[in-house]
């Protein structure tokens, strides 16, 4: 893609696309595995919880994409439809080919990329495109393509490393609708793949990369004076270089021991570029909110990690989240009536309800107390004690 296509592609996708220059810790993200709580969706360690939070991800997709927002309560949810073979060609601009695998649900990477990746598409395949714009309108389709294989490989992937055809529709939801964001979505699959790999699941679908990020960037301790250089805001194309300068151990064992005695005195609790205005706590009528994932649906529960906000973090309430919580297969329909008047309805905490020392972590008086009673939780996993097994972690 030439620069033009790379800018259209970032203002929709942001920062996200750098995701393709990061290393993948597959060991660290197997060893985080049995530290997930699946019924209150945070990590659980010695004496602290954590979870990648709606203002983080904002974060690191970056103030130049379309989904970035001071107040994400302002933003539209998408939400995946379902998209037939038809409806994908006609969003790519394709005529009507045999393709088996259409009817399946999937495409394949080699089929985009060689109509679309390859500086000779438009020429190799140009009785199949039906636009009407010529190569110029071909390159600016090209755009579309891209997002739709990145979302598939990075962000929602899928286990035989097919591309779900129903990313067309989020893809033309994202680059249509009015203040859309994809942020929802993107936790609530990554949520989702925690749970289902605590459970015994072989293949981590979601965006593992961006968990990886998130975690390691919570133990560098950062320069409280930004770097003004062209990219400073872009927090996913320098993670890389902070990343050499964190002393986290390798390999699966050694990540887990790590995992097993890590404690909130070493957790950088506010990444540096906060603070952010408004954060959402909760939301009108329940203590927490519900994402619809592209597989599926999962709850928030910010208030347990407010301090990752630069907030007190309070004893939080034990709802039951259970009956949000559950799976949405292609071509399964719900009605999200109700789930987007949760979105709406959120409660922020605002600037003025911050702490000094951010970057600390402050706890009410009985956090610990309350965090260490076992009577408090009957069902989270034991850590280190559970047998870490083989878990295939994508790039």
């Amino acid at each position: 893609m030439g620069s033009h296509e790379q800018r259209r592609v970032k203002e929709h996708l942001g920062h996200l696309v750098h995701l393709m220059e990061i290393d993948p810790r597959k060991d660290m993200i197997e060893a985080l595995i049995p530290f997930w709580d699946s019924k209150n969706n945070v990590f659980r360690f010695s004496d602290f919880e954590m979870t990648p939070t709606l203002e983080e991800i904002a974060s690191f997709m970056g103030k130049g994409s379309s989904v970035w927002g001071a107040d994400l309560r302002n933003k539209k949810p998408i939400i995946p439809k379902n998209v037939d073979a038809k409806k994908f060609l006609e969003l790519l601009k394709i005529n009507q080919v045999k393709k088996e695998s259409l009817k399946k649900g999937w495409v394949s990477l080699d089929f985009l990329y060689e109509r679309y990746g390859q500086k000779d598409g438009f020429k190799n395949y140009r009785n199949q495109f039906s636009n009407q714009g010529g190569e110029e309108a071909w390159k600016a389709n090209g755009c579309f393509a891209f997002m739709v294989a990145f979302l598939g490989l990075i962000v929602f992937p899928k286990r035989d490393k097919h591309i779900d055809i129903r990313l067309a529709g989020v893809v033309k939801a994202l680059t249509t609708m009015e203040s859309p964001t994809i942020i929802p979505m993107i936790m609530a699959d990554m949520f989702r793949a925690l749970t289902k790999c605590i459970n015994g699941e072989m293949y981590f679908e979601g965006c593992n990369i961006l968990l990886q990020i998130w975690f390691l960037e919570h133990l560098y301790h950062h320069d409280r004076a930004p770097r003004f250089t062209p990219d400073w805001c872009n927090y996913v194309s320098s993670h890389k270089e902070r990343e050499e300068k964190i002393d986290f151990p390798k390999g699966i064992i050694a990540c887990e021991e790590k995992f097993s005695v890590i404690t909130s005195d070493e957790i950088v609790w506010n990444y540096y570029w906060f603070p952010v205005k408004d954060v959402i706590c909760m939301s009108s009528g329940i203590s927490f909110l519900v994402l619809i994932g592209f597989r599926g649906v999962q709850p928030y529960a910010p208030l347990r990690v407010m301090r990752q906000l630069a907030r007190v973090q309070e004893i939080p309430p034990n709802d039951d989240m259970s009956r949000f919580v559950f799976d949405t297969p292609p071509g399964f329909a719900f009605d999200s009536t109700d789930i987007l008047k949760i979105w709406f309805g959120s409660i922020i905490s605002e600037l003025s309800e911050m702490v000094v020392e951010q970057d600390k972590g402050k706890v009410v008086s009985g956090y610990i107390s309350w965090f260490c009673d076992p009577t408090t939780f009957d069902d989270i996993p034991e850590g280190s004690s559970r047998k870490i097994k083989d878990y295939h972690i994508i790039r």
